[in-house]
């Protein structure tokens, strides 16, 4: 998943000592396809390429972490027995109209507990602010609603999240930004 540079700030908020950016020699072709190498020269490459020698190691000395997520909230669904095919249907269209009609929506996964019926599914969401999250619930959200509750064997439970602030000692920058979600 590639990231603009504004969402990449947002992933880590860290103040770091690290060498320049000292290589400005053109790409190395990857040596298992004809386009060159796109992993920062800046990073361990684990891909085998001829430029994967590791440069100096940046070191992050505190770093503050800041999630990507203003606000998160986490959903527990359970399908009625035999129902679950056709619930992650209809998560599936909801998915793709969320994606498409809210921006402050930053992150909607959906993840599965396998060989389960009735199927039971876990929805994170990730909203950039309170005012996205309210707009998500009465939102588009709204016509998908009825239909869900019908396939859910008991009401939805949720959770809400906010980040925590806290000050991360690492060698691996890289490594700070799995503290995010």
């Amino acid at each position: 998943m590639s990231k603009s540079p504004d969402s990449a700030s947002r992933d880590t908020a860290a103040t770091s000592t690290r060498a320049p950016f000292r290589n400005s020699r053109p790409s190395t072709k990857h040596p298992s396809r004809s386009t060159p190498c796109t992993t920062p020269r800046r990073l361990p490459r684990r891909c085998g390429c001829p430029s994967a020698s590791p440069e100096q190691p940046i070191r992050v000395e505190e770093s503050t972490v800041s999630q990507v997520s203003e606000l998160v909230v986490i959903a527990q669904l359970r399908a009625k027995p035999g129902q679950g095919p056709e619930l992650l249907s209809l998560l599936s269209d909801l998915a793709a109209e969320v994606l498409r009609t809210e921006p402050g929506t930053l992150r909607y996964a959906f993840l599965v507990e396998p060989d389960t019926d009735p199927l039971r599914v876990t929805v994170i969401e990730g909203y950039a602010s309170r005012a996205a999250a309210d707009a998500h619930n009465t939102g588009v959200l709204t016509n998908y609603l009825p239909r869900l509750l019908e396939l859910l064997d008991v009401a939805p439970v949720t959770v809400e999240l906010q980040p925590a602030e806290m000050k991360v000692s690492t060698d691996d920058e890289a490594a700070v930004a799995r503290l995010s979600v």
